[in-house]
């Protein structure tokens, strides 16, 4: 389940040098959605039936449609709290999952996903870091467990620890860099990533940042595309410190995709792979390298580029 969120859950600054997510998103001032009645009623159920499911499946519907309903269903934290020791894997990976989109201003759910991570079953560990790093600052109170698991033998939980950390704000910023710079040579290049992306986020723009997300986006390191697409949105945050990831940023934007349009989710992994070009055009805008307008004004000429290489030309004064 968090590999296949990670690359989707990053949710990056826009501009280099712009202040970090947590100094201009305060979540606890925002209006928050209140569920009307007939959702009061349904989430209730939906609570209860999380507990007392007969079947596996039946618990595990049940804690998704909570989490599809977001802070609206903040009253079924405590059941699904309970859930996170479901003798079900997909039940209790599912609970955690939905506590970090309904409990995003819930301590309950912070201390109950903490619980899990630093005392739970150890299969269950990197969704509950996933989903404390998709509440946010809210959770700095997890940082100091977060960057314990950074040590694990477990690639997936120092993978999401590190990437959860980049998002949990200043509790992070205080305790988490010098951990996650050990991480900068792990010998999994997905942590490697999401070390370097989470420091970028916490404001950190080391030269070697550009070296480990530069080596991700190219080609030749074949590396799975969402992790190229998160290298490329993470150079993007280095602005001009990003400089020298330049020229594979440019060989990226021109990369065509290889897909078989006969085979399955062709369609799909097409649209991946425009995604990945536009996420590259986005980080040529920031960091803000004149020798890129060439090939953006060539991307611009392409539909599915055209937007975000528009906008990177604006950056770079050359709409």
């Amino acid at each position: 389940m968090s590999k296949a969120l990670l690359p989707f859950c990053l949710c990056l600054v826009a501009l280099a040098g712009a202040p970090p997510a947590w100094a201009d998103k305060d979540k606890d001032k925002e209006e928050r959605p209140r569920p009307t009645a007939a959702e009061q009623k349904e989430i209730r159920d939906l609570a209860a039936r999380v507990g007392r499911g007969r079947h596996p499946a039946l618990r595990g519907q049940a804690a998704t449609a909570l989490g599809n309903y977001g802070v609206k269903a903040e009253a079924a934290v405590p059941a699904l709290v309970q859930a996170l020791k479901d003798a079900d894997l997909g039940v209790a990976s599912t609970a955690a999952a939905s506590l970090g989109k309904v409990g995003v201003h819930s301590p309950d759910a912070v201390k109950g996903l903490l619980g899990a991570l630093t005392g739970g079953r150890q299969d269950l560990k990197p969704t509950c870091a996933e989903a404390l790093g998709r509440i946010g600052p809210n959770a700095g109170a997890a940082a100091p467990a977060l960057v314990e698991a950074l040590g694990s033998d477990d690639f997936d939980l120092r993978r999401e620890a590190a990437t959860a950390l980049g998002f949990l704000g200043p509790r992070a910023e205080a305790v988490a860099p010098p951990r996650l710079k050990g991480l900068l040579t792990d010998a999994e290049p997905r942590v490697r990533v999401a070390a370097a992306t989470s420091l970028a986020r916490l404001g950190d723009r080391s030269p070697e940042l550009a070296d480990v997300l530069g080596g991700a986006v190219q080609k030749s390191n074949r590396l799975p595309l969402e992790v190229r697409h998160a290298a490329a949105e993470a150079l993007g945050l280095l602005g001009p410190h990003g400089a020298k990831a330049v020229p594979t940023l440019l060989a990226a934007l021109r990369e065509a995709a290889e897909i078989n349009p006969a085979l399955p989710y062709a369609e799909q992994r097409q649209a991946q792979h425009d995604d990945f070009r536009r996420a590259v055009a986005g980080a040529l805008g920031r960091i803000g390298d004149e020798s890129a307008i060439p090939a953006l004004r060539t991307a611009a000429e392409n539909d599915a580029l055209r937007e975000a290489a528009t906008e990177a030309l604006g950056k770079l004064g050359a709409e």
